[in-house]
């Protein structure tokens, strides 16, 4: 079986679904990715990113060498994405449901934190309305 998975740019990449083992299918995970942006190396010396998926929003922090935090949020917790942008970058806020903290990301590209918020947010809404559609040919623009 083959399917094709529209991303970022619109770049078509197309995978194989061959046979694999339930040990790999853990380690590669079952969701796609929609979304990857990366904080602005010279003003954050070890970038974090922001992942998108269909089910779940990834945070990964980079505080030293080897060294990263990774904080996962599935996309039913989430209430809120906030924007707040200057002329040249942007921070990303996510409130979780339940919690008071904001997880916060500085110095991202302001084109790029925006898309990331309207995808989470329609993310958000698909799973709210639940229509049971098909996330495999979700396009992002």
């Amino acid at each position: 079986m083959v399917k094709t998975i529209i991303y970022e740019g619109g770049t078509k990449l197309t995978e194989s679904s061959a046979p694999v083992s339930d040990d790999q299918d853990s380690i590669q995970g079952s969701s796609s990715t929609f979304l990857k942006i990366s904080t602005v190396f010279p003003f954050v010396l070890f970038p974090d990113d922001l992942i998108i998926d269909e089910d779940k929003v990834t945070i990964v922090r980079r505080t030293f060498f080897a060294s990263e935090e990774i904080h996962t949020i599935p996309i039913k917790d989430i209430m809120d994405v906030i924007v707040s942008h200057n002329i040249f970058f942007a921070t990303v806020y996510i409130k979780r449901a339940f919690q008071s903290d904001l997880y916060q990301l500085n110095y991202l590209k302001k084109d790029e934190a925006m898309r990331a918020r309207l995808l989470i947010l329609d993310l958000v809404s698909r799973l709210a309305n639940d229509t049971g559609e098909d996330l495999t040919s979700f396009e992002t623009r």
